[in-house]
């Protein structure tokens, strides 16, 4: 039997409160990239909560670096500032999973922020 990986389900427009899984539409990526687009991609455009959701859907271990640097570059870029700082003191707040490299990363940004 072979095993299968969801690693989205995406509300689809024309449902209105999904209410079982048969309302999603599953989404099969190779990669965690497309999740790092969605959420700089929302970021960007001001929707910080559809990005924070997304955000939350890709770390449910905890901080992913790049991600957070992805997305506080992206933030920085299009003037929000208070929020890219906010997203890595988030991270650095709950190192568990993250490398020393990755620490050392997210200071390091978070010092240019500043």
């Amino acid at each position: 039997m072979a095993v299968i990986t969801v690693d989205s389900l995406m509300w689809p427009s024309d449902v209105q409160t999904p209410a079982s899984f048969s309302d999603y539409e599953v989404a099969f990526h190779p990669d965690r990239r497309a999740h790092e687009i969605f959420v700089s991609g929302y970021f960007m455009t001001g929707d910080a909560a559809k990005a924070r959701d997304y955000l939350a859907a890709v770390e449910s271990s905890g901080p992913i670096a790049t991600i957070r640097l992805a997305a506080a570059l992206a933030l920085d870029r299009s003037r929000h500032k208070p929020e890219a700082v906010a997203l890595l003191e988030e991270a650095l707040a709950r190192p568990q999973n993250l490398s020393a490299d990755d620490i050392k990363k997210l200071r390091d940004a978070l010092q240019k922020l500043r």
